[in-house]
């Protein structure tokens, strides 16, 4: 992996429920890797980039990162774009401290439950938005040529 190109492939759109991609992925053999209460700040700079802290909790169990992408926004369900790796940190002040010397602004704050499953390099990320809005988001992303099997069959759902 050349890690001054990663490169994220994703497809996602809004659903009225998330319960008939659940049952795609229970009865397609995907593995449940992750239950997430997840909180994601999203801070932006006038660079076509976009700063993120996330706060993932699953169960007794917090993980925080710091992480960066292009900031690129389309009504295409596709979008491909570059991504940083993500940092872990223990403390949010040193995190915000770190966008601040580098100029990003705080933007929106995402509140959501996050179910995660996976299979033959293809992730599925089936969202809960708790805020801003109330609204279920589905996101296939991973291998190109495996996604893109994946997506002409669940878009039809």
């Amino acid at each position: 992996m050349n890690l001054n190109n990663m490169k994220e492939y994703e497809y996602s759109m809004v659903v009225d429920s998330l319960n008939k991609y659940i049952d795609y992925c229970e009865n397609n053999n995907y593995e449940l890797r992750d239950k997430i209460f997840q909180t994601r700040i999203i801070y932006r700079k006038n660079n076509n980039t976009i700063a993120r802290i996330t706060i993932n909790k699953m169960g007794n169990k917090e993980q925080k990162y710091l992480d960066f992408k292009e900031d690129k926004l389309s009504v295409d369900p596709l979008i491909e774009r570059r991504e940083s790796g993500a940092l872990e940190f223990k403390i949010i002040k040193d995190a915000e401290s770190i966008l601040n010397f580098l100029e990003y602004k705080k933007d929106i704050t995402l509140i959501r439950n996050r179910l995660v499953y996976y299979k033959d390099d293809v992730t599925f990320e089936l969202d809960e938005y708790i805020e801003p809005n109330n609204n279920f988001v589905v996101s296939v992303e991973g291998n190109k040529e495996k996604v893109d099997i994946v997506w002409n069959i669940i878009s039809k759902l």
